[in-house]
């Protein structure tokens, strides 16, 4: 809550003082705090798509947010709601993190990225210095991802239009958010929980 208010109030300056290059930036930090906010909101109150679609926007700013937790919740949040063919992609990135952590990688240059090419998810990221989960949890997810692999009705690749148009959504509300009213289409249950986390600190 304090980093979001610090953060709206630095961008609030920023426009009052023509300064668009440094606003540009600091908007885009505020808003995947308000999209992390509106993911937590969504768990809360236990709206799986609304949970799914934010988790899965986030993918868009790895470079900023621990790449390997970005995934699995992605991941078990598409699981959550049933979407096991992005669950799988996801996990599958996941468990391909945390293998570059136990090989004390320091860049996502050395993964295979043919899955996300040509997607707004960034290929050249930062991995973190240690693993998210522990031994055990990421065992569960080797083994669920093992379960969906030889699981016929799973298709393992990335549905791209569905991507695409989950981060159109995101864009879409959050230009709503920002000018106060609907997006015309939107989905109206994501629209509400990302402008609850906006207005919480507006």
């Amino acid at each position: 809550m304090q980093l979001r208010m610090m953060l709206h109030r630095v961008v609030v300056g920023l426009r009052q003082s023509g300064n668009d290059a440094d606003t540009a930036e600091f908007e885009r930090l505020l808003w995947i705090v308000q999209l992390t906010a509106a993911k937590a909101l969504a768990i809360s109150q236990g709206r799986s798509d609304a949970t799914r679609k934010v988790s899965v926007a986030l993918l868009r700013y790895i470079r900023e947010t621990p790449a390997d937790k970005a995934f699995y919740e992605a991941g078990m949040a598409c699981k959550a709601h049933q979407d096991l063919n992005m669950a799988f992609v996801f996990l599958n990135r996941f468990l391909d993190i945390c293998e570059a952590i136990e090989d004390h990688d320091t860049s996502s240059t050395t993964l295979d990225n043919s899955d996300f090419a040509e997607t707004e998810i960034p290929f050249d990221f930062p991995l973190p210095d240690k693993q998210f989960l522990s031994d055990g949890d990421r065992e569960k997810v080797r083994d669920f991802v093992l379960e969906l692999s030889m699981n016929d009705k799973v298709q393992q690749a990335l549905n791209r239009s569905e991507l695409e148009a989950v981060f159109k959504e995101a864009d879409g509300v959050r230009e709503a958010v920002l000018r106060g009213g609907r997006a015309p289409g939107s989905n109206l249950e994501l629209y509400e929980i990302v402008r609850e986390a906006v207005n919480q600190v507006s």
